[in-house]
């Protein structure tokens, strides 16, 4: 049964030209074949191979057209598991995980995910990118339990507003040319990262070695051996920690941690700390390279400088490259990092390295700016563009 609703929230604030309809109420059963998935005997190893279908458990889906992760269901193994056809969208019926995919080829999967099989009048691109609002139905039903379970019957009674096949043409096709953008630049951005991941393993010598196993034409010289306090000074950031963690995005100066959050926040505080350095967090052993005024949140890091005859850039890749002790919740700077021994090379051979990971982190940070300023367009258009 279609419910009736106001006509104002039966159209999205931002439409294409030409298309004024409103949108019409629909139950997920109406839109096509509700599937749920169900499990192949995993402890025999025979059921999967390198070039089947895809086999997709909910940790494997992306929101994204490719699955890169799902594992490979073998001919034999098709036999006991359900197979959906192409373009079949696949959510993870567990509540609070609430993802989704849509498959590129014929596939299968677990029994924590359900399936619907468009109908000919439906455009599957247009579902899936709507199955973003299914999966926050989902988390509702799920009443905030972890591994609450979505049944196929809840399923197939969630309700989604949608438009006739022509408009969910013209939308089907933008959104799948905007995840096909996030897609491109997510596989540059990882494969750089993995071609960085080789060149600190190849370019700096390994324990008992005296020169890399990968060089610039023109260098033979043999490395020499130096602690990390003959290459690094250190001070501590008391000045530069801000008095003030109420930040704005109105402010202009970045505040700092050397972890994975590196920008906390920005703030207007002036006690800034202006030259090119490497943060280095002394608990976590994490490092930023920074070449930006910054401030920081606390003094549980060390900035760190070079000695005049180190470049900036190759010993923050040298220490990167190296592996250090981590003694658990402790301070490391000083007493693990600064005696731990390391080869370098002579200056020009370090400008070198330096200017090369220089270009490798600039493409990998161009690829991270297109994929998050994508994402942050997509996530905009769902907003207007759904109801």
């Amino acid at each position: 049964m279609v419910i009736n609703m106001p006509e104002r929230i039966l159209k999205p604030v931002l439409r294409f030209k030409g298309f004024t309809d409103i949108w019409e109420q629909h139950k997920l059963q109406e839109l096509g074949e509700i599937v749920t998935g169900s499990t192949p005997p995993t402890a025999i190893e025979s059921y999967y191979t390198s070039n089947g279908m895809p086999w997709v458990t909910p940790t494997d889906i992306k929101n994204l057209v490719t699955i890169d992760t799902a594992r490979k269901l073998s001919e034999e193994g098709q036999k006991v598991a359900r197979i959906v056809p192409e373009n079949s969208i696949l959510i993870t019926c567990i509540a609070s995980i609430g993802k989704n995919t849509i498959l590129g080829s014929k596939g299968s999967f677990n029994q924590q995910i359900n399936a619907i099989i468009p109908n000919v009048d439906q455009d599957p691109y247009f579902l899936f990118t709507a199955s973003n609002h299914w999966s926050d139905f989902m988390k509702k039903m799920g009443g905030g339990l972890t591994f609450q379970i979505v049944n196929k019957k809840e399923f197939s009674q969630i309700k989604t507003i949608i438009p006739n096949i022509k408009e969910q043409r013209r939308i089907g096709e933008l959104f799948k040319s905007i995840d096909d953008l996030i897609a491109l630049h997510q596989r540059k951005y990882d494969k750089l990262v993995n071609v960085k991941k080789v060149l600190l393993d190849k370019m700096f010598p390994k324990n008992g070695e005296l020169v890399p196993k990968l060089r610039f034409k023109g260098f033979t010289d043999t490395w020499e051996q130096y602690e990390f306090k003959e290459i690094f000074n250190y001070e501590r950031p008391d000045e530069y920690i801000v008095s003030n963690e109420e930040y704005s995005d109105t402010y202009s100066i970045p505040v700092l941690t050397a972890n994975k959050g590196f920008i906390l926040g920005y703030t207007n505080e002036v006690r800034i700390y202006e030259k090119p350095c490497v943060i280095f967090d002394d608990f976590t052993l994490d490092s930023k390279y920074v070449d930006f005024p910054f401030m920081v949140k606390s003094s549980a890091m060390k900035i760190l400088t070079t000695k005049e005859e180190f470049d900036l850039r190759f010993a923050y890749e040298l220490l990167n490259s190296t592996k250090i002790e981590n003694l658990g919740h402790a301070r490391h700077y000083i007493s693990v990092v600064q005696p731990t021994l390391v080869k370098a090379p002579k200056n020009p051979e370090q400008a070198k390295i330096s200017a090369l990971f220089k270009k490798v982190d600039s493409l990998i940070t161009l690829h991270q700016h297109k994929y998050e300023k994508l994402q942050n367009i997509k996530k905009a258009l769902l907003q207007k563009m759904f109801v």
